[in-house]
């Protein structure tokens, strides 16, 4: 392991997610060490941290122009090398923290107003600082005790089975395309199979058959096209760990400009066996 790039803790430090992102950018992920590839297509959490700081320089508009110390060797020649995509990270996070302080206390800000006085007038009278006492006959009675309603029984709700078979219903757009494949190049999905149930909770591994170095995009779609997760790939196989409700899920892949392939799978109820 190239100790470089990796912490005490087995996982890529910023020079290493800093380096694929630099490299997933330039389209020159084969440059990389097979070790930090392997790696973040393994850890879901390496992952998530190089799809994120790839969104805040694609945020800040980083240019490409710039070479790169390790994926474009320089000519030999003393020169003076500077991280150049951490000013840029650093501003566009600054901006964000500053955005989000402000707004906020804009927000909890109270409103604030002119205080009147009320001066005394013959239609607004101040009332007396110390009441006159009342009538000993005068007092006030004590309450009636209040009627003792015995309470109503409820029943349970009906909604809960038919809100996850709502889940589970088809969306005949999508279940339209499910299993065809779009790309005549060889492309075959693996895994997940075609309508393949899974537990609450377990893993899910994609895969399919075409190693290609571009990026992709896979989708999780629920029965209302409504994205769950999305995550960008340059590998041909990747494992789900989010916990998703029982219900019915479609996945899409893309390429930059294709849609490449439409699966399914089910997440079914935690009391089906």
């Amino acid at each position: 392991m190239n100790v470089k790039y990796f912490n005490k803790d087995g996982h890529l430090n910023d020079q290493g997610i800093a380096l694929y992102v630099d490299a997933l950018r330039k389209n020159r992920v084969e440059q990389l060490p097979d070790e930090v590839v392997d790696h973040i297509e393994n850890c879901l959490l390496c992952h998530q941290k190089a799809i994120d700081l790839y969104a805040i320089m694609e945020a800040s508009g980083y240019s490409e122009a710039d070479r790169h110390p390790s994926l474009e060797p320089q000519p030999a020649r003393r020169i003076a090398l500077r991280p150049y995509w951490l000013p840029a990270a650093v501003a566009a996070a600054v901006l964000l923290v500053l955005s989000v302080i402000f707004l906020t206390q804009k927000d909890l800000a109270p409103a604030a107003g002119p205080v009147i006085a009320q001066e005394d007038s013959p239609q607004n009278p101040r009332p007396p600082a110390n009441p006159p006492a009342s009538d000993s006959s005068q007092q006030e009675q004590p309450p009636a005790p209040k009627e003792l309603v015995p309470p109503r029984k409820t029943t349970p709700s009906p909604q809960a089975p038919q809100l996850i078979a709502a889940n589970f219903a088809v969306n005949d757009e999508l279940e339209s395309m499910v299993g065809e494949v779009y790309r005549d190049e060889g492309f075959e999905a693996l895994s997940p199979a075609v309508g393949e149930d899974f537990a609450p909770g377990q893993p899910i591994n994609f895969a399919w058959k075409e190693k290609t170095s571009e990026r992709l995009y896979l989708y999780i779609l629920n029965n209302q096209e409504k994205e769950m997760h999305k995550v960008i790939l340059i590998s041909n196989r990747f494992q789900l760990d989010l916990p998703l409700d029982p219900g019915l899920y479609y996945w899409k892949l893309e390429s930059e400009e294709d849609l490449l392939y439409i699966g399914k799978f089910n997440i079914r109820p935690a009391d089906a066996k």
